[in-house]
């Protein structure tokens, strides 16, 4: 398991600007296990989690969401959420060649590429800033995904 997802940046730039105005941030399971994102006076049993109001949003930095079960994209974490027009459907940008709704033999590439289970990570949205400053004519992210870590670059 690893690879690289390919992003449009033009989506991209639609789902930071969308986290950065957020007013608060969702959680993922990886931040219920994060005691620095707990609410004042909450204190968890050794060996337990936070449920989801246990968390303050107000620490959780804007941030994309990297998913993978339908497809594999990014989506904003802010709260509320980025919707399509009249749906209750997240806006999100597919990586290039894992739309369901576009691309056959898409579920083999996410599982070569991402492995079997779904996830979600959470990826701040300042990598993206910092990658885009350096890089200001890129038009592509690539998420580079292993087992163990990910990163980002521009094409």
């Amino acid at each position: 398991m690893a690879g690289n997802l390919v992003f449009s940046l033009s989506a991209v730039h639609t789902l930071i600007a969308h986290a950065k105005a957020a007013p608060a941030q969702q959680a993922t399971f990886n931040d219920l296990c994060d005691a620095q994102l707990l609410k004042p006076g909450v204190k968890l049993a050794h060996g337990s989690f936070a449920r989801p109001e246990d968390i303050d949003p107000s620490k959780i930095p804007p941030s994309l969401l990297l998913a993978k079960d339908h497809g594999v994209y990014l989506m904003s974490a802010g709260v509320p959420r980025q919707l399509l027009p009249g749906t209750d459907r997240s806006v999100v940008a597919y990586a290039e060649r894992l739309n369901p709704e576009k691309d056959d033999g898409w579920y083999e590439r996410a599982m070569s590429i991402c492995g079997g289970d779904d996830f979600t990570a959470r990826l701040p949205v300042t990598m993206f800033e910092e990658l885009l400053r350096l890089r200001p004519k890129a038009t592509r992210i690539r998420v580079r995904v292993s087992a163990r870590r990910i990163a980002i670059a521009t094409d």
